[in-house]
């Protein structure tokens, strides 16, 4: 499989640093979905709404016959860390770019650049 460099959010490297500087596996994102900044419950507080990849206990992707992909739940975290200029994510000024067509990507998570060495096909 081609590594993506380049995903709907803006450069894989970019957003999976973001996501992680956030506390959120980048792995564990699906690259097709989407995802978004919201206000939180108290005055000041922003959340982080994505997709999380779903995994059994082995560590594996579980399987959603529904869909014929990797299931995936909702989860929202605080915000802790603004996405830089080339993430594109929904709401507030990260909106910019957020129309854009979307790809077909594979249903797997966010895969690191040429020299990072994550394989998330090995689950």
């Amino acid at each position: 499989m081609t590594e993506l460099e380049e995903t709907v959010h803006g450069p894989v490297r970019a957003v999976a640093d973001w996501l992680r500087a956030n506390g959120i596996d980048p792995m564990d994102v699906p690259v097709h979905s989407r995802i978004s900044i919201e206000p939180g419950a108290s005055e000041g507080d922003r959340r982080i709404r994505y997709a999380e990849l779903l995994r059994n206990e082995l560590g594996h992707l579980r399987h959603d016959p529904a869909t014929g992909r990797a299931a995936a739940e909702e989860r929202t975290t605080a915000l802790k860390v603004e996405p830089p200029e080339n993430v594109r994510v929904h709401g507030g000024r990260e909106e910019r770019g957020a129309d854009r067509v979307q790809r077909t990507l594979p249903p797997t998570g966010l895969r690191r650049s040429a020299g990072d060495h994550a394989d998330a096909s090995a689950a």
